[in-house]
């Protein structure tokens, strides 16, 4: 079986986390998701994953099954709970907290 992974924030810690799953035979970054279009861009050129223009697009169970949330706290918003109610497993990065 395979885990069809996404990420939501693609700087420095995000990479770490791309880098260490790539070696994982069982897993697969299908989608990428960035503030910065460019950056998403770059990634998923690098990596073979689609680059999406929102969360909501990438949220979507019939394409990850797993999230990881890198964005910083005063940047999140519902990503993780929406993604969480649709029953797609979330790796938030950073405290959950409200700032």
């Amino acid at each position: 079986m395979t885990i069809r992974v996404g990420f939501t924030g693609l700087g420095v810690i995000a990479q770490y986390h791309i880098n260490a799953l790539s070696k994982m035979p069982n897993v697969e970054l299908v989608g990428v998701h960035d503030v910065q279009q460019d950056k998403a861009q770059e990634v998923a050129k690098a990596t073979g994953a689609k680059a999406f223009e929102s969360t909501d697009q990438l949220t979507d169970p019939d394409i990850i099954d797993a999230l990881f949330v890198c964005t910083p706290q005063f940047a999140r918003d519902d990503t993780d709970v929406m993604a969480a109610s649709q029953g797609i497993h979330v790796f938030a990065e950073k405290p959950l907290g409200l700032d």
